[in-house]
């Protein structure tokens, strides 16, 4: 009579799961490098709003390039000493002194740095967070050839010649909530190749990822409560209402001109008339039966709508409500509220703490906002790296 063992039926074996016993042995020695790598990080270099680059934090090592230029070098000294030719010494002394002079002008070309954050501009999920970083060059040399960005993101190829650049950078925001970028990578391959130079910075900075907006129309009934329902909304009154879009047929005194003056959009003002105060409410029992994620998306896709509409609006959400009001403050606040409900966190590095994150100056997460404010004295640099020519 034979016995099956559970655990080598589970695809378990010595307490170790099969799947793992078929990885790779070099990806596991890679995997266990680089935790250690990332905690050594965190150790010796902690988050903060502002870093400079020494011989403290850039770290160097011959790209492949440089590896097989050494091994050339090592066979021509193999060969001189055999056959004791002189001209061979010379070729491989004369690439040898190259090869250390590279190490040396690529490390001063990332040495001597320093990198900011600014401010941080938030999205809606499926989009990308902006993160202004301020790059300066403290020696006042020419720094060419630096290659900036979040591994796996979008990266920016500059070159420092005395000009301050505020650069901005994206960050794909897959989800709700706070997003944590993690450690940016600042490297360069100049002057030939040969060697890489990069560092690792970490602002301990974060952004404000909204929910993906689920068009919708608004509720019908969400227009009116029980103290206003004797409210009438006409198009001529003593007490402005809101803005509708232009409809043909709209009386040219009913439009409001300055608004089209400023955006070009035709919008035709409402009055309202009868006692009380119209109040439109989003609520979140408007939505019954629906997960929650998905209400978080209808109430942001509510919230955009009566925003354009120039109304006041208020939202009702579990643990919070905010009484009608309208503006981008009102706005801001009701979408990083549903950001966070529930405090999910999009988190590819360490959590930021508050004394770093006050420091920062990332003041702003509203992604309405068409740029970053201009840095005095800055060149602002928006272009994806393209190929190097180094």
């Amino acid at each position: 009579m034979s016995s099956t063992d559970p655990a080598a039926s589970a695809g378990v074996i010595g307490g170790i799961p099969e799947a793992r016993r078929r990885l790779d042995p070099l990806q596991r020695v890679r995997a266990a490098f680089e935790r250690r790598f990332a905690a050594w990080l965190k150790a010796n270099h902690p988050a903060r709003p502002q870093v400079d680059l020494t011989q403290r934090n850039v770290f160097i090592f011959p790209t492949r390039q440089g590896l097989g230029l050494s091994l050339v070098i090592g066979m021509l000294i193999i060969g001189a000493i055999n056959y004791q030719n002189s001209l061979i010494y010379l070729l491989a002394f004369l690439l040898g002194g190259m090869f250390i002079g590279c190490i040396l002008a690529t490390f001063r070309n990332l040495a001597g740095l320093r990198l900011a954050i600014g401010r941080v501009q938030g999205c809606h999920a499926g989009e990308h967070a902006q993160f202004e970083v301020r790059v300066q060059a403290l020696d006042g040399r020419v720094h060419h050839g630096i290659v900036v960005g979040w591994p796996g993101e979008e990266q920016l190829a500059i070159e420092l010649a005395g000009t301050p650049l505020a650069l901005s950078l994206g960050f794909a925001a897959r989800r709700r909530g706070r997003l944590l970028p993690g450690r940016l990578l600042i490297e360069t391959t100049y002057p030939m190749g040969l060697l890489r130079a990069w560092s690792w910075v970490d602002f301990a900075c974060e952004a404000i990822i909204f929910p993906q907006p689920l068009t919708s129309p608004l509720p019908p009934d969400s227009t009116t409560d029980d103290a206003t329902r004797g409210q009438q909304v006409r198009a001529d009154g003593d007490d402005l209402y809101g803005l509708r879009e232009y409809r043909l047929g709209d009386v040219p005194r009913a439009i409001a001109w300055k608004r089209f003056a400023s955006s070009g959009q035709l919008r035709t003002k409402e009055f309202a008339s009868g006692i009380g105060n119209t109040q439109r409410w989003l609520d979140w029992q408007d939505l019954p039966g629906t997960r929650i994620e998905e209400r978080l998306r209808r109430l942001t896709g509510w919230v955009l709508v009566a925003a354009r509409a120039g109304r006041p609006y208020g939202v009702r959400i579990p643990g919070a409500r905010f009484e009608p009001a309208s503006g981008d403050a009102h706005r801001v606040a009701v979408l990083t509220a549903l950001a966070l409900y529930g405090e999910p966190v999009d988190r590819h590095g360490p959590a930021p703490s508050a004394q770093a994150a006050n420091a920062s100056g990332a003041a702003s997460d509203d992604p309405s906002a068409d740029s970053l404010p201009g840095t005095p004295g800055m060149e602002r640099v928006q272009m994806p790296a393209s190929t190097r020519p180094w």
